[in-house]
């Protein structure tokens, strides 16, 4: 009673592509509350001393300068880690519900991923970065194979 598309090698990709930013966003939020209330200068310094980097190197001293003028409240962590721990359950779901053939899931990546290209769009307009059109790519090159697979399996 399995179709052609149950066993489909490509939405497991999608699933791992999926699951493989949920984590990369649960690890974004956890290093956020980690640096919660901590001295990010000081910590900052603890890592370059660590790696060994100049203190006199430029471009170390520039870092640090930034990072000094930075605060709880202009960081605002607790809300930064709030919005990376939604995207990690986010797609923490679409990738599990996809690596489980669950049909649900496929029309959840549908209406997440196309709900997001506009501010992934947006995004790329306001500050083009490589990553950022790699990864529009990937998730419009997604969105069009779910909605190919969707259509097929209502045929």
């Amino acid at each position: 009673m399995s179709n052609k598309t149950d066993s489909d090698p490509f939405l497991r990709v999608i699933a791992v592509f999926k699951l493989v930013k949920a984590a990369l966003f649960l690890g974004a939020g956890v290093g956020l509350l980690h640096l919660f209330n901590k001295d990010v200068e000081h910590r900052l310094q603890h890592v370059l001393d660590h790696l060994h980097v100049d203190p006199e190197n430029r471009y170390a001293k520039a870092l640090l300068d930034q990072v000094g003028k930075w605060t709880n409240t202009n960081l605002k962590l607790a809300g930064l880690s709030a919005v990376s721990f939604f995207y990690a359950g986010l797609f923490g779901t679409e990738g599990t519900g996809l690596f489980l053939r669950k049909r649900w899931a496929e029309w959840f990546v549908v209406i997440v991923t196309g709900s997001l290209l506009p501010l992934e769009i947006y995004e790329i307009f306001h500050r083009v970065t490589g990553l950022k059109i790699v990864v529009t790519a990937i998730n419009l090159v997604v969105l069009g194979y779910l909605i190919v697979v969707i259509r097929r399996k209502k045929a």
